[in-house]
């Protein structure tokens, strides 16, 4: 398992961390070329809106990016 995400350290039960938005730099680094699924949360920080408009537009890149998955 590994997290794309923009945090300071690593949580707990977390293998790997890849610090960053998600870029295709990021997702190189997260090799999701050999991964057989994703996840993409919500941001519980923002607001229900731009939350969803983000996990979408991320689901999108990876999609476009790795039509596999």
């Amino acid at each position: 398992m590994v997290l794309v995400a923009d945090l300071p350290e690593k949580p707990a039960g977390v293998p790997h961390l890849v610090r960053g938005n998600l870029t295709l730099s990021s997702m190189e680094r997260a090799n999701l070329a050999a991964a057989r699924a994703v996840i993409v949360p919500g941001e519980s920080e923002d607001d229900p809106f731009s939350s969803d408009a983000r996990a979408i537009l991320s689901t999108h890149a990876i999609k476009s990016t790795y039509p596999s998955l």
